[in-house]
């Protein structure tokens, strides 16, 4: 469905109807408008908490589940000036006193951003008139998000998903408000020995329950390979991270928080110029079973929408925070078209001293335990994805430290989208290499944008419907009783022969709508969403007249 992000009179409301009609037939390009303005700038404190490391096959090493967390109930994120000026304390660092100003150090492109080697001026707040203008249109900064008033688009949407009959019936939100946001009591009375609703959090579930639904991507097939993923950027000082993996001509996968995409454009910018690959964090980085339907829709909406306007491109994955997901929740996350990427391995680097409770030595035992996991039997079967963090220096300086360790020992240091051959993670006209062509060298995605890419105030989003099967072992959907079952998602081809949806031909027996598919975003048919549209259709018209 193509969603029309601005109405101002009847007429558009219209046009809307006309507009959802022809959805299946084209997109239409954003346009870009640079400026400067004022954005308000938070950002996460350290998460709190001692760490379990929970033995899993393969001794994967994964964050503690919420009720083994003492400290789970302290919240999570505080404004970016504290936690920029007690990293700059403890460096022995002196920061200005933070106002709201302009910051000429930044300029007003990714390009004279990317330039930037001091923390302290990589993280001096700065404005584009851009993000002023759009700030309207998304909720505030590192607040819980739901719908906005007046959103109409973002109410048809969920109308939409609701209409579809995805999201399972009977599973409610879990623990209560405001607590439960950051963790406290999700369990209630829910039963966590037979875990009905494939909730991560309870035991570790990925496959869903329910009918319908995708199973998370977990791990990468391809073996000796390290899937190599960052969480919660983009971070203000990430630039000698980002440095690095130029000169080394490595990929990553990034998981962005909305709220830090809106906080720090330019920087948010520079990940996709690089070429690495974007996925959704949520808005707010909360725990997503505590929230409402409505709520959760939001997290993930505005989440999708600010790195369209600030990026450029509709993504197609995201991963929950603290991986906290059930089938309520991955209902919601796949009608909006984002595939669930979790993870096999955890280096647990949030909790790093001297933000968190880990010593650096400690931090670095970890890091030898996953690097020796390389030579261990199971890699010869398949690799790992394994969860980093650009949150905080620390945690980023150690991924530069051990960069060089894990590249050694591990055969293939890949992105998500070549350890599962996904070509085209976004609807957009931009190809990445496959698994094959990333391991000879070839790194580089085509059709990226440049430096100079600009900001959009206005901009088109197409909810991309149900995701392929991304990868080439991943089942389809479940019948609800975990066997798969025929379904509009589509398996990926085998190592070496992922599919583009431009350029290229199709394998023998398939359509191009299944080599479409197969790039990581399919289409629900027409003929399948045809009576919502036309239901959505007549509310719409009828809403026209009524205003006429």
């Amino acid at each position: 469905m193509l969603v029309h992000l601005r109405h101002t009179d009847t007429m558009k409301i219209v046009t809307v109807l006309l507009t959802v009609l022809f959805a299946f037939i084209g997109q239409e390009e954003v346009s870009a408008h640079v400026g400067r303005g004022t954005p308000v700038h938070h950002n996460h404190k350290a998460r709190i908490g001692t760490t379990t490391d929970q033995t899993r096959p393969l001794n994967v090493l994964r964050r503690s589940l919420h009720r083994d967390n003492a400290e789970r109930d302290d919240y999570l994120h505080e404004s970016i000036h504290n936690n920029v000026r007690r990293a700059a304390a403890k460096d022995g660092v002196v920061l200005p006193a933070f106002v709201k100003r302009q910051a000429t150090s930044h300029g007003t492109t990714e390009q004279s951003g990317a330039q930037l080697n001091d923390p302290a001026a990589e993280c001096t707040p700065y404005g584009l008139p851009v993000i002023s203008e759009i700030a309207s249109q998304f909720p505030p900064v590192w607040q819980l998000a739901d719908i906005l008033p007046g959103d109409t688009e973002a109410m048809q949407l969920l109308q939409t998903i609701n209409a579809s009959n995805l999201i399972p019936s009977g599973i409610g939100v879990r623990g209560t408000q405001p607590g439960s946001l950051s963790g406290a009591n999700l369990d209630g009375n829910y039963n966590l020995a037979q875990d009905p609703d494939c909730w991560w959090t309870d035991a570790g579930c990925t496959s869903p329950k329910h009918p319908g639904l995708l199973p998370d991507i977990t791990t990468c097939n391809e073996p000796y390979t390290y899937g190599y993923t960052f969480d919660d950027g983009p971070n203000c000082t990430h630039n000698a991270l980002y440095d690095m993996w130029a000169a080394n001509h490595q990929k990553a996968s990034l998981m962005y928080i909305g709220s830090n995409v809106m906080d720090w454009p330019l920087e948010a910018q520079r990940g996709i110029v690089d070429g690495h690959h974007i996925c959704a964090h949520t808005w707010s980085h909360r725990y997503m079973t505590a929230l409402t339907t409505s709520q959760a829709f939001a997290e993930l909406w505005y989440t999708i929408k600010i790195i369209k306007y600030v990026m450029g491109v509709t993504v197609t994955c995201w991963r929950p925070p603290y991986g906290d997901v059930d089938d309520r929740i991955r209902a919601i996350a796949q009608g909006l078209g984002l595939r669930t990427m979790m993870w096999d391995t955890d280096t647990n680097d949030w909790n790093i001293a001297p933000y968190g409770t880990i010593p650096t030595a400690s931090m670095r035992q970890t890091y030898s335990s996953i690097i020796s996991m390389a030579t261990a039997p199971a890699a010869a079967t398949g690799g790992i994805i394994v969860l980093e963090h650009e949150l905080e220096q620390s945690a980023m300086n150690m991924s530069v430290e051990q960069y060089p360790a894990v590249k050694a020992a591990w055969k293939h240091v890949v992105p998500l989208t070549a350890c599962l051959n996904i070509t085209q993670p976004y609807p957009e006209d931009i190809v990445y290499p496959d698994f094959a062509e990333y391991v000879n060298g070839n790194v580089e995605a085509s059709g990226l944008p440049s430096g100079s890419l600009g900001i959009s105030s206005t901009a088109e989003v197409t909810a991309q419907g149900t995701l392929s099967g991304m990868g080439s072992t991943f089942p389809t959907a479940s019948d609800g009783s975990g066997n798969s079952k025929s379904t509009l998602a589509q398996t990926a081809q085998p190592t070496g022969s992922a599919i583009r949806s431009s350029g290229g031909s199709s394998p023998t027996g398939s359509s191009p709508q299944q080599s479409h598919q197969s790039s990581g975003a399919s289409s629900i048919s027409p003929a399948a969403i045809l009576p919502v549209v036309l239901a959505a259709g007549g509310t719409l018209m009828g809403a026209a007249l009524a205003f006429a």
